[in-house]
């Protein structure tokens, strides 16, 4: 939420998303991008190098029904 996602299911919070994804990369460290518990729009496909990105979901929902199935790379 430091880059600006809002966290109610309705904004879409994928470039807040990406830029805290992206931070983590740019500072040349490793790091961890949390969820607090709300719910998380996300439209488009996210980039995570995880070698820099650790992700930790406390309670929060992901709502990512708008991005197509071939864009979710595991």
């Amino acid at each position: 939420m430091d880059f600006g996602a809002v966290g109610d299911g309705v904004a879409d919070d994928t470039a807040a998303i990406q830029s805290a994804f992206n931070s983590l990369v740019t500072s040349g460290y490793p790091g961890v991008v949390t969820f607090p518990g709300r719910t998380f729009r996300i439209t488009s496909q996210l980039d995570v190098d995880v070698s820099y990105c650790s992700i930790w979901i406390r309670g929060a929902k992901i709502d990512a029904r708008e991005v197509s199935a071939a864009a979710i790379k595991l």
